[in-house]
């Protein structure tokens, strides 16, 4: 699926904080997103919330059983850093 990068948040950049957020996110039996927590913060909630508001409008390609699809839950690392 080609899901955009959440946007690095202009206040962290200028602050200079980085970090990754780990998620968890509930995809759904259509690959919409269910449901999205925070397994582990990147130790700023500007940067998980800038990454959780973009994942929840995320598609993905959702998981199979025996043909059919199923709801499963995925961990998805994202990581902001500055360059």
């Amino acid at each position: 699926m080609d899901n955009p990068s959440p946007p690095y948040p202009p206040e962290a950049y200028f602050d200079q904080l980085s970090g990754t957020v780990l998620l968890r996110v509930l995809v759904n039996t259509e690959g919409g997103v269910a449901e999205v927590q925070i397994k582990q913060s990147s130790g700023h909630s500007i940067l998980d919330e800038s990454a959780l508001t973009t994942v929840r409008d995320w598609t993905f390609r959702p998981a199979r059983d025996e043909g059919v699809a199923v709801a499963q839950w995925v961990e998805i690392p994202i990581s902001f850093e500055l360059r």
